[in-house]
């Protein structure tokens, strides 16, 4: 019997995920320009168009609109759950533009935050990072811990990290 093989499923960049860099270059370039020009520097905004945002700052459920990773999460979900399954490219490719674009979302959002929101948003963080089985006294140790093991004995069955 032969296995199935693999098949490629990504074979191009999202749309949004293009779009938002589109935006960021023209956004880059119309900033060096103002510097050159010693005029007024717009500000970097993202592309609106393919989550349908309106540009409405204050409204913050809608931001994310224009951040949307809904098609690069289906094709990451296609990649390892369709058959036959899709290749690592896919994985990479599928998960980097998630990233990216989740980053931009997160850099746009606490520009646009108020001192409120900023000073709540940041006592969570704190809470989670001192916590006794937060990030950083028990997540991150332990995992490193389990790499270390894991890599300490190559022919013996793996925990899984």
């Amino acid at each position: 019997m032969n296995p199935v093989q693999p098949k490629q499923k990504v074979t191009a960049l999202g749309a949004n995920y293009s779009a938002q860099l589109d935006q960021l270059a023209a956004d880059a370039a119309a900033i060096e320009q103002a510097y050159k020009l010693c005029a007024q520097r717009p500000w970097m905004m993202p592309d609106p168009a393919p989550g349908g945002w309106l540009r409405d700052l204050l409204d913050t459920t809608s931001i994310g609109a224009a951040f949307v990773r809904t098609e690069n999460n289906a094709d990451y979900v296609e990649a390892v759950s369709a058959t036959p399954r899709g290749v690592l490219s896919d994985t990479i490719v599928s998960k980097a533009q998630v990233d990216y674009l989740a980053s931009m979302e997160r850099s746009f959002r606490l520009r646009h935050l108020s001192q409120v929101r900023a000073a709540f948003h940041a006592a969570g963080r704190r809470r989670g990072h001192g916590h006794t089985n937060g990030l950083f006294v028990k997540i991150l140790p332990e995992y490193l811990e389990r790499v270390i093991q894991a890599g300490s004995n190559p022919a013996a069955e793996q925990p899984d990290v």
